[in-house]
């Protein structure tokens, strides 16, 4: 008889299995649409959301409404002005120069306490 452990990931992967069995056949039936409208978050914000679909002609008895496509909104997309890319330009570039001046300072002081260190070292001659 296996242990334990080895049962419980055989049922652990034939759970899997069946869930991805099931998510495959509903993507197929359902197509893979159903899930971007489930998923709204996923929807790239460019694109308009999917129309209803049109309906049936009854004779010309009823007219259907107007409709208003409205494009989804994403927070705070207003802010991203070409004036904030370039007050981020000049900021990233200030915080670069002042990194790399810091590198610089680190860079000497390193040099001069290995100097330091290294003088400090007796090596007795070879025999």
């Amino acid at each position: 008889m296996p242990p334990r452990w080895f049962r419980a990931l055989v049922v652990a992967e034939s759970a899997a299995a069946i869930a991805l069995a099931v998510v495959g056949v509903r993507l197929v039936v359902h197509g893979v649409h159903a899930a971007g409208d489930a998923l709204t978050w996923l929807r790239p914000a460019h694109h308009a959301p999917p129309l209803p679909s049109p309906l049936p002609d009854l004779g010309g008895t009823l007219a259907a409404p107007p409709t208003h496509a409205t494009q989804p909104v994403i927070a705070g997309i207003e802010t991203l002005t070409p004036q904030l890319f370039a007050r981020l330009n000049r900021q990233t570039g200030a915080f670069a120069e002042a990194e790399y001046a810091l590198l610089l300072d680190l860079e000497s002081l390193a040099r001069d306490e290995a100097t330091r260190l290294l003088s400090g070292v007796h090596v007795p001659p070879a025999p």
